[in-house]
């Protein structure tokens, strides 16, 4: 499958993603001001989902680091939290 034959397959989730985000930000007006957005996990490896926020918030805000290790991070701290 190429990547243009996979953002096509893709695009109904992506739309989603986008309104989904459009969405939040429409309850939530303050989070406009937000520094940076970090993408996580295994979606944030696929272009057209940076491409989307990129485009959304901007180069300087879109960050992302560790994207599997923050995800089982996350979990064990949520996991720690809930078990008290």
């Amino acid at each position: 499958m190429t990547r243009a034959e996979f953002e096509t397959a893709s695009r109904t989730l992506l739309d989603e993603l986008s309104q989904c985000t459009e969405g939040l930000l429409a309850k939530h007006p303050e989070a406009r001001e937000i520094d940076a957005v970090f993408l996580t996990g295994g979606s944030s490896q696929i272009p057209a989902v940076r491409e989307l926020y990129v485009k959304r918030f901007g180069e300087e805000r879109v960050r992302t680091a560790d994207a599997f290790t923050s995800v089982a991070e996350g979990l064990g701290r949520a996991s720690a939290w809930l078990t008290g």
